[in-house]
Formats: C-alpha cells, structure tokens, sequence
C-alpha cells in the first residue's frame, strides 16, 4: 500500500492507518495514525494534505 508522508522538522511520517473523518470548517479532514508514532501523535489532516489515496478509499468502504 502507498502511504501519505508528511514532512515535520525534517522527519517523514508515513500514514498507518486512518481513524476518523470529520468536517472541519467545511472541509474533510481523517484522523490519522502515522507508522512507527504513539497513539499521541495521531492528527487530523484535511484531505488536500493528503496522497493516500488507497488509505482513503479503504476508510470510505468500510463506512458504508
């Protein structure tokens, strides 16, 4: 599976799993939890951040 990888103080964060979807200020943002973090570093991330596309999918399946 690709992962989103997000770039913080030079470290890449690869996405684990997404935990959530809510809409913040009319826009979709997932719960995220990233590989090899704690349960504390999860985050919320609006889509456009975004290129797990596969991650996303998967996520939206299920919730129907």
């Amino acid at each position: 599976m690709k992962s989103s990888v997000k770039r913080l103080k030079e470290k890449e964060w690869s996405v684990e799993r997404i935990l959530d979807k809510r809409i913040n200020n009319g826009k979709v943002e997932y719960l995220l939890k990233w590989q090899e973090y704690d349960d504390e570093y999860n985050s919320w991330e609006p889509i456009t951040n975004l290129s797990c596309i596969d991650l996303i999918e998967e996520y939206e399946f299920k919730q129907r």
